[in-house]
């Protein structure tokens, strides 16, 4: 009998804090890939500073991304079922799609600079829609769709947003990717597909999809 293959993590970086840590096409054709290949885990951290990712990057026009949010939004159904487990490590601030990516991911490790953010009613942000209320309660997703506050990590924590509040999230994530690699792979798609059935609804996931407007290129924010 064939030995098993060894587990296999991946760790992915957003790494442009000029331009606050914008997810990229890039990045996305990299997770995307990880989760066809099987990958056993994947971590998503973002370079030192106080923001972990603003949003889609804005350079790609409003053309751009249009394309990048449609191919964001397939994968945050594709990672809820996946037998790849996303890890994410943030210690700053997540807008628009850095928020997004927070959401998608199922287990999150973050720091005390941790912030959230997830819309903004001076450009019409509004992201999440499709996975708040499961994660925060009906009350807590209207309160920050609607008001267009942020979340400071320990309020984070304290609504069930996050998973776990830690000095050094990166190293945290890293070590539960490396374990949780070891767990047979039928066994973390089952897990992760029957909290999806019960957690998260892909039509609310289209529905966010199609809604979605490019962000004024004139914004305090990153979109997508």
């Amino acid at each position: 009998m064939p030995p098993s293959p060894a587990p296999e993590y991946r760790h992915l970086i957003l790494d442009d804090p000029a331009n606050r840590n914008p997810v990229t096409p890039q990045l996305v054709d990299d997770l995307s890939r990880a989760l066809d290949e099987g990958v056993d885990a994947v971590v998503i951290s973002a370079a030192p500073g106080n923001v972990f990712s603003a949003g889609g990057d804005l350079r790609l026009g409003p053309a751009g991304l249009r394309a990048m949010s449609d191919d964001l939004y397939k994968l945050y159904e594709a990672i809820s079922i996946s037998t790849t487990v996303v890890v994410i490590a943030a210690d700053g601030l997540a807008v628009g799609a850095g928020a997004q990516l927070v959401l998608a991911a199922d287990v999150r490790f973050v720091g005390k600079q941790f912030r959230f953010r997830c819309s903004d009613l001076t450009t019409g942000l509004a992201a999440g829609m499709w996975a708040l209320p499961a994660e925060v309660g009906r009350g807590r997703a209207l309160d920050l769709l609607l008001s267009g506050r942020t979340l400071e990590a320990d309020d984070a924590k304290t609504w069930g947003l996050i998973d776990r509040l830690v000095p050094n999230p990166l190293e945290e994530a890293l070590r539960f990717a490396s374990e949780v690699a070891r767990s047979p792979a039928e066994l973390r798609g089952r897990i992760k597909r029957g909290v999806a059935s019960s957690s998260l609804s892909p039509k609310a996931i289209h529905a966010e999809a199609a809604a979605f407007q490019p962000p004024s290129p004139h914004g305090d924010h990153q979109g997508a």
